[in-house]
């Protein structure tokens, strides 16, 4: 889910910022191309708003996302060798129970 909000959320700020600036163009738009100032300033407001709100969340999420993720395949690393370390401890163990055995009967 963390993976998803990181992926998500500069999305949906460059979508806040596409509808801000369509809000901008329309208000030329309308006025026949003469506008002033504070009649955009609202609409491109909006679409910074939206941009840098995306990236508050995501820039956060990606480095807790990385970070989880890190943890988790280190940790996988580990739980591998121990499992190798076991397999060759048993192996071994079963190697020399059978000599063992072979002696016992000779």
């Amino acid at each position: 889910a963390i993976g998803l909000i990181a992926t998500v959320a500069p999305m949906l700020g460059l979508l806040g910022t596409v509808v801000g600036m369509v809000g901008a163009f329309e208000t030329i738009g309308l006025t026949d191309g003469v506008t002033h100032a504070d009649e955009l300033a609202g609409s491109i407001s909006t679409a910074l708003i939206t941009t840098v709100m995306g990236l508050i969340v995501a820039i956060p999420t990606t480095a807790v996302f990385t970070f989880l993720r890190n943890r988790i395949d280190h940790f996988a690393s580990e739980v591998a060798q121990i499992t190798e370390d076991l397999a060759a401890h048993l192996e071994s163990a079963g190697d020399d129970a059978s000599g063992a055995r072979k002696a016992r009967t000779a």
